[in-house]
């Protein structure tokens, strides 16, 4: 009787262990485990105060930006597959010149604004300097330059007033990225948006955050999350102990 019942016990931990499945580190929407900080060369910040439902953060006008301390240490020391999701809009823009703007998944700092070091002061989804198509990179001086690296260009437009959603992964095994959402009403191909990026992965995303330079109109970021997935080999794992144990049980009933 007592071996079952720790048999018991331990197939209701396998199933607890199981069921928590991927962890949200950092939801706008419910639950902040992280504070917002605002900041403007010359712009303007608004709705920074996260409440539930949220407002949502817009920035307008020359180099304004928020962020938030959100984080996961370093890319390159990650276990498990690394999500972040978000909804973002603009107003009508027309770029020229230094004008961009962009939503940084991963970023060393909250200045966005200064001097990185190379090879990489974070990851960002927008525009690179002038605007242009939606795309998805990173830079060594977040916000200033917009995505300098292109890594996935999503061949929509970020020029048209609209609002889109985003979803970015990061797999620490073989350091593989994936895009996928839509703006705009156009998709964005999720199809060959798997690429390996092996150099640049020492990213410490202790921040989070949206950034404007240049642009004439208000970029809103609205219900950001990061959550962290558990591979597929951890649930194989755990699905390989439970059968392992109802194999033990079904030896002692017919001993």
């Amino acid at each position: 009787m007592r071996k079952k019942a720790i048999f018991i016990l331990s197939v209701a931990t396998l199933f607890a262990i199981s069921a928590q499945g991927a962890t949200v580190i950092f939801d706008q929407d419910d639950t902040v485990t992280a504070d917002w900080t605002a900041g403007a060369n010359s712009g303007t910040v608004t709705g920074v105060d996260i409440s539930d439902p949220p407002n949502g953060i817009t920035i307008t006008q020359d180099r304004a930006w928020a962020a938030s301390d959100a984080g996961i240490g370093q890319l390159d020391a990650a276990s498990n597959i690394v999500e972040w999701t978000f909804d973002f809009s603009n107003a009508d823009t027309t770029f020229s010149g230094s004008q961009t703007y962009s939503i940084a998944i991963a970023a060393t700092s909250n200045t966005f604004d200064g001097s990185g070091a190379g090879p990489a002061d974070g990851y960002l989804f927008g525009t690179a300097l002038g605007g242009g198509n939606l795309l998805f990179g990173h830079s060594d001086r977040i916000g200033k330059n917009g995505v300098e690296t292109m890594l996935y260009d999503t061949g929509v437009s970020a020029a048209a007033a609209a609002s889109g959603s985003v979803t970015i992964s990061f797999n620490p095994t073989g350091n593989e990225w994936t895009v996928a959402g839509s703006f705009n009403g156009s998709s964005f191909t999720p199809t060959g948006s798997t690429f390996t990026n092996s150099t640049y992965t020492g990213v410490t995303t202790d921040y989070l955050g949206v950034y404007s330079r240049g642009t004439t109109d208000a970029v809103t970021l609205d219900n950001m999350s990061v959550t962290v997935i558990p591979e597929p080999s951890s649930f194989a794992l755990l699905a390989g102990a439970l059968a392992l144990g109802v194999i033990m049980l079904r030896r002692r009933r017919r001993a």
